[in-house]
């Protein structure tokens, strides 16, 4: 029927096309997370006017992942996160933050997985 060969060919390829759509680990989408959240907390989560800086995170959770979207080095997905922590805000000192958010999260040209907040 199928030599040895094209077997190993086969499960070579089937291989490939489940890993190339496999979602990122949680760990790497955890920690690209916390390092977009500790430059800039989205306004949907500090529930501030302008947003929240420097923070603090807490805890981090990844409730939801998207099947990959886009092809080859426009490849991401969408992830729904819950996060807990502590930012400072404009004209406000600190002030905590709780809540879901949705994020961007993608490999950048250096294979650093990144993460970026969906303004929805």
């Amino acid at each position: 029927m199928y030599s040895v060969r094209s077997r190993v060919g086969i499960v070579f390829m089937l291989g490939f096309i489940i890993l190339s759509c496999s979602s990122p680990p949680e760990n790497d989408i955890i920690q690209a997370v916390r390092r977009s959240l500790e430059k800039r907390v989205p306004i949907r989560l500090a529930r501030h006017l302008t947003g929240g800086q420097n923070a603090y995170v807490e805890e981090i959770r990844v409730l939801k992942v998207s099947k990959a979207l886009g092809e080859g080095y426009n490849k991401y997905w969408q992830v729904k996160i819950y996060a807990r922590g502590i930012c400072r805000v404009m004209f406000g000192g600190r002030k905590s933050f709780e809540g879901e958010a949705r994020y961007r999260v993608y490999k950048d040209e250096f294979e650093t997985w990144q993460a970026v907040p969906l303004h929805r």
